[in-house]
This record gives C-alpha cells, sequence and structure tokens, in this order.
C-alpha cells in the first residue's frame, strides 16, 4: 500500500504536470479524467482535494469534450461542497468554475441543482477568507444568471416602512402602454383624417411626450 504522504504527493504533482502541460496532455485528458473521478471520494481529504484540483484542470484541457462527463463531475462537487472538509470544499468550487467555463455548462446548473444558490449563500455568510468569498462569486459569475421571465424569483427588500415585502416578477414581461399628456395634442391629432397620417403623427409624439403607466 501507498503511504499516505506520498499519494499527497503524487496527486499534487499530476495536478502541476496537467496544468503546465496542457497541449501535450490534451489526448490522455478523457481516459485520465475517467480513472480520477472514482479517486475524488478518497478518505483523505488532502488527497480528494488534489484530485479534485485535477479535475478541473483535465476539464480546461479537455474542453467541450468534458461535456458528457459533467453529471458525474457534477455529483462529485456537490457532495464535496456540502461536506465537512474545507480543504474539499475550497477545491470544489475551484473545480466548479473550471468545469462550467470549459464544457460550456452555464445557467443549466442553477436549473439542474437548485441547491447551488443555497450553498453558495452559505458559503459567502459563514467563510471569514476573502478569497473563498471572491471565488464563489467568480463561479457565479461564470455559471450566469437565470431569466426571470422564465421563472418567478422572489425578491424581498424593506419597502418605506421598513416592512419585507416578497414581489414576484411576471412570467411574461409587462405590456408598455402610452398615453398623450396634453388635451391639445390628442385635439390636433384627432383632426388628422387621413390613417397612415395618423398613426405616423401618434408614433412621434409617442416618442416625445408620451408617459408609461
Amino acid at each position: 500500500m501507498i503511504p499516505r504522504r506520498n499519494r499527497e504527493e503524487c496527486t499534487r504533482l499530476l495536478t502541476l504536470l496537467v496544468s503546465a502541460t496542457q497541449r501535450l496532455i490534451k489526448p490522455y485528458a478523457l481516459p485520465m479524467l475517467r480513472v480520477l473521478l472514482p479517486k475524488a471520494n478518497d478518505p483523505n481529504a488532502t488527497v480528494a482535494a488534489n484530485v479534485l484540483m485535477c479535475l478541473g484542470e483535465l476539464a480546461c484541457v479537455g474542453g467541450e469534450d468534458v461535456y458528457p462527463h459533467v453529471p458525474e463531475l457534477m455529483e462529485i462537487i456537490l457532495a464535496n461542497l456540502t461536506g465537512p472538509s474545507i480543504a474539499k470544499r475550497n477545491a470544489a468550487l475551484h473545480a466548479l468554475g473550471q468545469v462550467c467555463s470549459s464544457a460550456g455548462y452555464v445557467i443549466q446548473p442553477l436549473v439542474v441543482y437548485p441547491q447551488l444558490l443555497q450553498v453558495f449563500g452559505r458559503i459567502l455568510k459563514s467563510e471569514p477568507n476573502s478569497s473563498v468569498r471572491r471565488e464563489v462569486i467568480k463561479v457565479l459569475g461564470i455559471i450566469g444568471a437565470l431569466d426571470p421571465y422564465k421563472r418567478k424569483v422572489p425578491y424581498v427588500y424593506p419597502n418605506r416602512e421598513s416592512r419585507n415585502l416578497t414581489l414576484y416578477r411576471r412570467v411574461s414581461p409587462p405590456r408598455n402602454r402610452t398615453r398623450l399628456k396634453y388635451p391639445q395634442q390628442r385635439r390636433l391629432i384627432s383632426h388628422i383624417r387621413h390613417p397612415r397620417l395618423q398613426r405616423t403623427t401618434i408614433r412621434r409624439w409617442s416618442l416625445t411626450h408620451c408617459s408609461e403607466f
């Protein structure tokens, strides 16, 4: 059996090798990734963290070819993000950003794994290390934002009376309606008999003297 110290050093050196020789290692990226996936659940936290870092580097090397393995990678990353080990959590957070950016896996992580937002919020609130918080913001920027018009997203904020109100955005964008401000403008347009000229005049007044309500 390989001693614990040797395993930690081997996984660390493998991560550095993949990071430094990306062009040379590219033909072997997917076979290495398939071999290392089970090793991410190693009982040794340092070895598991190094393997997660190596998986992230392999995702950068493999690019879009890694996409078929994204579900397996996401299961491992989520398991380590919510685990008690800080080293494994930080490595999983870094690997998540690399996988999403390299494989083009954006937006969908928040749809398929809705607990991600709760995990990120918990890390931002409880993590004293500023570099980890910056990494969370970086990963959120890579993944992207949900479309508020396709899904109802609650927004909680205090109003003028300092009471919390929860507002939901509409599923479809609101229909903009305009009206003419001044009666004399409406009378002027009403005297135009030709339909096309009337529509053109209304459009011009709408661009300059109309308000939305």
